[in-house]
């Protein structure tokens, strides 16, 4: 039986964050270390399987090794053959900005670390900004084009 639920890509983003500071005491129990700079592949890949289980999986509606969103924590150069979360910043309002992975500078998920892309979504800059006010929404291919979709359904 399919039910028409749908949640937005912002609540999402919300619930893998939530995820991952909730995981922190329990990591730290471990020694596994989450602040940038002193985290290494353990807290990576505990991050992506969130990332997957989470956001991917919802998007999609299906569970895979693989998925055609940009990868988590990944910089690429070139965006404009990828589905993408995209950031919206006030700040930024005038750019493109391609979401990569969030940030703990001085607490869990402070910042979002966003790619800036051209009008081609090839990439200019990677910048740091406040996880405090940013929205979030999915581009994604359909028929052959880019859309801007900030719900997606869920399969229950």
């Amino acid at each position: 039986m399919k039910n028409d639920l749908k949640i937005s890509v912002n609540q999402l983003l919300e619930i893998f964050s939530g995820a991952i500071i909730s995981l922190i005491p329990w990591l730290e129990k471990a020694k596994i270390e989450w602040l940038n700079g002193k985290s290494y592949d353990d807290w990576d890949k505990i991050v992506t399987a969130l990332y997957q289980n989470i956001v991917c999986s919802t998007i999609t509606g299906e569970v895979l090794s693989e998925y055609t969103i940009a990868k988590y924590e990944f910089q690429y150069s070139d965006y404009s053959n990828l589905e993408y979360i995209q950031a919206h910043s006030k700040d930024y309002a005038d750019k493109k900005l391609a979401f990569i992975s969030f940030q703990n500078i001085s607490s869990p998920c402070d910042y979002v670390k966003v790619a800036i892309l051209d009008d081609f979504e090839k990439v200019i800059a990677y910048i740091d900004l406040p996880n405090n006010d940013l929205e979030y929404s999915l581009l994604k291919y359909t028929n052959g084009s880019k859309e801007k979709v900030k719900e997606v359904n869920i399969l229950v």
